[in-house]
């Protein structure tokens, strides 16, 4: 079974910034404080104390709730990371509990530039391993980029790293970019449509075909 390495500019992407960010997460008293597991709990715990005294139990209980289970390492489960074109804030919350939504966009962005930080030394650690064994660390490099833009869906580094473009003022895959580039728009039904029309239209024969079979 033939394994490979991530792509190459996914390689060099990352090793070229890999010391390049002088930011760093601290606690308080000046310690080194990792925004995962217990850390996470101390980092959100007054926030989410804040926003149970308001009685915004929702916005509490989403907090608490947020980290994914494989946040301090792979799990044998498979988990889904959802990753939002903007970080905007959800509709439900209530206007008096906005600054404590910005006080957890703050923690997020601590915990984009953690995962990022261990992104980087699953590449470093990739250029160090026999090929065989190489697969585990590219696809844990792959998941914390993933888990990056979860808490940061505008971190270049970590998008062009997965492979996106920007067009305009949103990130999407190369292909995509192509399409909105020549003025195509996208449906749900009917996929790349230009001036209302599809893109690709299907010949006299295919259409008797698919009539037949649908009324069959």
């Amino acid at each position: 079974m033939k394994v490979e390495r991530p792509p190459v500019l996914l390689l060099f992407f990352l090793i070229s910034i890999g010391f390049h960010c002088l930011q760093r997460l601290h606690a308080d008293s000046g310690e080194f404080l990792k925004p995962v597991g217990a850390g996470w709990n101390d980092c959100c715990s007054k926030i989410v104390r804040e926003a149970q005294a308001c009685g915004d139990q929702r916005l509490a209980a989403y907090i608490q709730n947020w980290p994914l289970p494989d946040e301090l390492g792979p799990t044998q489960s498979q988990v889904i990371a959802s990753i939002d074109k903007k970080l905007l804030k959800p509709a439900w919350l209530e206007k008096s509990s906005e600054h404590l939504w910005t006080d957890f966009v703050q923690l997020r962005q601590q915990r984009a530039f953690y995962f990022f930080e261990r992104a980087k030394d699953e590449i470093q650690k990739q250029r160090r391993i026999p090929v065989r064994d190489g697969m585990q660390s590219s696809n844990n490099s792959i998941r914390l980029l993933v888990r990056v833009l979860r808490e940061n869906p505008d971190h270049k580094m970590s998008r062009r790293a997965l492979g996106y473009v920007k067009h305009r003022d949103q990130w999407v895959w190369p292909n995509v970019a192509r399409q909105l580039t020549q003025k195509k728009e996208y449906g749900p039904e009917e996929g790349w449509l230009r001036n209302g029309k599809k893109t690709i239209q299907s010949s006299p024969q295919t259409s008797s075909l698919l009539t037949g079979r649908l009324s069959a």
